[in-house]
Parts: C-alpha cells; structure tokens; sequence
C-alpha cells in the first residue's frame, strides 16, 4: 500500500504549525454561532445523501472555520489553494465560503471545474448555508438579493473571449479539483481574476491532486509569489485513523501514487527504455502490486477521475496493450492502446452512418462515419489510445512524443491496422504533441463537453497505404467545412485555438506556404476593403480567407483589438468597421497600399 497522504513527502506542504501561525495572524473573528443556520433545509454529507457526514448541520469544524477566514482574506495578490484527501469538506467549507461572500455583498461569485458534477456538494452547502435568502436557478446557479450570484461557468468559456468580461464582473472566482485543468489554463486564470480559491483532492478518483501539487505548484508560485496553501486533515466521513477507510483505500489504491519524484529527476529519452507489458504478468507476478500501484497512481496523475474500474477494464478487455517507458526500473510514461476492429456487417455499418445505432468498441469508425460522413471509415481497423500518461516530474522533455513513436513503431508490426488514433479535448499543447509525431487532425466534435468547454479533437496517423487516402479526404473535407462551423458550434474558440486547428490541417490555397499566389481578385478584395470604403459584404469570402491565412502557425501578431475584430469576423459576430479595415491592413495580403 502507498504511503499515507497525510504525511506524505510526494511534495513539500507547509507544515500543520506554520499553517496555524499563518491562519491565527491577523484572524478575522466571526460569530459562528450566529452564522450558522439554526434549521438548515438539509443536512449533506460527502455523498450527497442525508445524515451526518462533511457538512452535517453545516456548523463548520475548527479546520473548516480557519479554511472560511482565509477566503474572507484572500486577495488579488494572494490566491488560496486548498488541498485534501476525499471526505475532509473541502466543498462544504468553500459552499459556506461562497454564502458568507454573498452576504457580504459580493455580486458575483464564479465557480468553474472540469467537472460539473464535481461542484455539486458546493453549491449544495451554499444553498443551505443561505437558506430563504437564495433563489435557485437550476442545480448550478444560486441567485441572493438583487445582484448576488454563485454560478458554475465551464473553463473553456472563461477562457475565451466573452470570459474576460465574466472574470471583470466577478469579485470571486472558485476553481474546483483544478488538477483535472492544463497547468497553462490554471495559471491563465490565476492571472486574469480578481480573486481566486482553488481545490483540488490529493487521493480517490478526482485524486490527480499530487500530481498537479508537484508539476503546478511552483509554476503557481511564480505567478503568484504570495499564494497560500492550506491542506485540510481531518476526516469528517471517518473517524480519524479510521480501519475501514485504510481497508478502502488499499482495496481500491485510492491513495496511489507513482514513484517519488526524486527517483526520476534525471530521466532523458536517451536513459529510458521501452517495452510492452502484459496485463496477466502485470497483476501476478512477484513484485507486481507495488509496480501495480505506481502505474495506476501515474494514471491517476494524468487523467482526472481515473476510477478502479477504468484499471478493471484496461486489464480485462481483449484488445488491449500496455506500454511502458522504464528509467532505472521506475515506470515514467505509459500508453494504453485498443484495438477497434472494423465493423463486418454492411447493414450494422449502415446503421451506424445513419446515425440509426452505436458501435460499442469502435469509437473511431463511428465518428468518422456518423459524424465526419464517410461511411468506408467502417471497414477500417484502428488502434485508439486509451490513456497517454508521462510521470509530472519528468514532463517536457520529450518523452510523450517518443512514448508515443515507440508505440507506434510496434503497433506496425500488427497485421491489419490501418491506423493508430486517439479521441480528446482539444487544447493547443495537446494537438502540437501529436502532430509532433506524424497526426493528422480529422475531426473536431461540434459540440463541447459540458463542464471543461473543449471541443473533442480525433486525430489518426496512417500505417496501411489505403488509409493515406482516406485520411486526406478527411482532412480536406474539415478544412473545407472549418469557415462554415466557425459562424456556428465553434463560434467560440479563441484565436490561439483556431490557429492550432489551421496549423493542423491543409494549406488553404494562397497562404504564404503554398506553391500558388493568391486569387488575385481576393487579393484586390481585401486591399480595396482594406485602404478604401468598398462593403465588407462584397468582401467577406476574400476577407475570411486572408483572415484564415494571416492565423495559420506561423501566425501574423496582431494587437488585441485588432485580433478581437479579425475572430469577430469569423465567428459571426458584429464587427466595427474602421477597426477591421485598420487591422486587415496589418495582413500579408493588404500590406501595401500602393499594389491596391
């Protein structure tokens, strides 16, 4: 079993004492007494049921009262992080946090997570904590007074354009179990609020909290020199010290951790080597279960709610293949691999074109035909990786690209794959990295996941020469289809985004890297909209093209509000007019005043 979070030394937490000093300096002095409500509407424990458990008639514990005072203290120059273990009320306390805020006479109060789900018990112990003063609107929204709101908003759109507005109105932002968000968009966030309180869990299935402690916490820090951090102790659901929570953890590794940091700390791709795992071999011979254990707490790193069954699944499911890279016998990096086989049945092939029926197992085939529209996808074999792990003290140093070609160069070897694929959240770092090694990008989902905001992305690198074909009639349709889904489901991605998705499809005819000149006419279009008063409606396809050409890697710099106009134009939205003529002069294509 892995050593107890509690004391754990997987990362440098600030000591119990000096976490006392720093709570006890200059303590606001509430009235906890009178705070509390006398008859809550209901009292919530961890698991969302009734009785007693983490928030039970929601009266704070002492370490919960000391977490809420923080809050009350945090600042623009000093964010709180919060850390535990399950069950320790963490989301109770920071739902108190939020009512207090609110009655205090914050107008705005934002919580966002990569799981809605998550933020549930929050807003359950807000809404209690304000009893008939708050109106609900919906499961996620809690209205008091006039102004007063507490409303999840996904990450995505915080990021976005719109979200900068969001940010500005809000005297608060909650950024719940933040190690399931990209270090870049945690600190993105720390950067563009006001104040900010994250959480994150340190074990169970959210419990990619070590993790993000040791890859996340210095970068914090060095965007915010005064962060604090807090880790709360004591169980609530348990009794402290608790048998029956030991017997949880270990029955179900909930506690799992890779192996320590400084046994990997000089990990190159030159000191590394590759091999396959078999999953019976990884389970039953000796020695198994401690290398067992590391494996899942690194999957657990990686990949938010990461559950035993997933661990199940992955060992029990035919078609599935592990790989590893090894550094001084410490496993560093692991790729899970299925293989999707085609779909045999014309008619179940049909249907699932049609959109008439799902293919359980065959992920890929059904996107690319049900949604993509190629019905031939069908007939193909794929290779999808599942999970795609690289131990957080050994980031950035290029073994995900060589995981990721190592596995590929075996895979080769198959007979009958015609591709190696994966399914995921599209973000810039994660697109780079497989285009790094040869993907293509050939699908973007419409539509975004509900509590992150992403847009899933499919990406496919060719092993059989007919999929070479297929994979370039893919890829020509998207970009073909990309200035028409931009004015609807992806109006909302960023310009850092969209020129990620530009960099990872064909050239459009007349950007700087094809071998043809621009249309000359398009060319005269956007010169004469540019430097004279000709209608952006007579322009708009010459507009949109160049516009596209000017955001492809590498990118043409434009000042902000010029780049607000240009996305604004794209994305369908009203425009000013002597901004976007002001900013096309900026691009390649109407540079030169004199060529007009």
């Amino acid at each position: 079993m892995a050593s107890d979070p509690e004391s754990v030394d997987f990362i440098n937490i600030i000591s119990e004492e000096e976490q006392m000093k720093m709570l006890q300096d200059d303590r606001l002095r509430l009235d906890w007494a009178a705070l509390c409500p006398q008859s809550p509407r209901t009292s919530i424990t961890g698991s969302g049921t009734q009785g007693s458990g983490e928030s039970a008639g929601l009266v704070p514990t002492e370490e919960q009262q000391q977490l809420i005072e923080a809050v009350l203290r945090t600042s623009s120059s000093s964010p709180l992080l919060v850390s535990g273990r399950r069950g320790r009320g963490k989301s109770a306390a920071l739902g108190m946090a939020a009512s207090l805020l609110l009655r205090r006479g914050s107008e705005r109060v934002l919580v966002t997570s990569p799981s809605q789900e998550s933020t549930w018990q929050l807003f359950e112990a807000a809404a209690a904590y304000l009893g008939d003063s708050a109106r609900r609107e919906g499961p996620f929204k809690l209205c008091v007074g006039q102004r007063g709101t507490l409303e999840f908003v996904a990450p995505a759109e915080l990021l976005a354009r719109g979200g900068h507005a969001l940010l500005r109105a809000s005297q608060y932002l909650f950024i719940d179990e933040a190690a399931g968000l990209p270090v870049a968009e945690a600190i993105e966030l720390l950067s563009r609020s006001r104040r900010v309180v994250m959480s994150t869990t340190l074990d169970g299935y959210e419990g990619s909290g070590q993790g993000f402690l040791l890859r996340a916490l210095p970068k914090l820090r060095e965007a915010r020199k005064d962060l604090r951090h807090l880790q709360l102790r004591t169980p609530l659901r348990w009794g402290q010290g608790c048998p029956l929570e030991r017997l949880a953890d270990a029955a179900l590794m909930l506690d799992a951790q890779p192996a320590p940091a400084e046994a990997v700390e000089g990990v190159r791709p030159e000191s590394v080597s590759f091999e396959q795992l078999d999953a019976v071999h990884l389970v039953s011979r000796q020695g198994a279960s401690l290398e067992l254990e590391r494996i899942f707490g690194l999957l657990r790193c990686s990949h938010y709610k990461t559950k035993p069954s997933d661990l199940q699944c992955f060992l029990e499911c035919p078609g599935v293949r592990w790989y590893v890279l090894r550094y001084n016998g410490e496993v560093v990096g692991v790729t899970i691999v299925g293989i999707e086989d085609a779909i045999s049945e014309s008619k179940v092939a049909e249907a699932v074109y049609l959109r008439q029926r799902r293919a359980p197992g065959q992920l890929i085939a059904q996107i690319l035909s049900t949604e993509a529209g190629f019905l031939e996808a069908t007939s193909y074999r794929f290779v999808r990786v599942l999970r795609l792990c690289i131990h957080p003290a050994a980031q950035r140093r290029g073994l995900g690209a060589l995981l990721l070609q190592e596995t590929l160069r075996d895979l080769r070897e198959l007979e009958g794959i015609d591709a190696m694929g994966a399914c995921f959240g599209a973000t810039p770092w994660l697109l780079r990295l497989w285009r790094q090694v040869g993907a293509r990008l050939v699908w973007v989902a419409h539509g975004s996941e509900p509590s992150s905001g992403h847009h899933s992305a499919t990406v496919l690198i060719p092993i059989s020469p007919r999929s070479q074909s297929l994979l370039t009639r893919l890829q020509e349709r998207l970009a073909l289809q990309l200035p028409e889904l931009l004015l609807g489901p992806l109006n909302h991605l960023d310009s850092s985004m969209l020129s990620c998705l530009l960099g990872s499809l064909p050239v459009p005819g007349g950007c700087p890297e094809d071998e043809d000149a621009p249309n000359p006419q398009d060319v005269a279009d956007v010169r004469s909209f540019a430097w004279g008063a000709r209608n952006l409606s007579c322009c708009r396809y010459a507009l949109v093209r160049a516009a596209l050409c000017a955001l492809r890697p590498p990118r043409v710099e434009l000042a902000a509000r010029f780049e607000m106009e240009v996305m604004d134009l794209l994305q369908g939205r009203p425009t000013n007019d002597s901004l976007l003529r002001q900013a096309f002069r900026e691009l390649p294509w109407a540079r030169n005043r004199d060529q007009t």
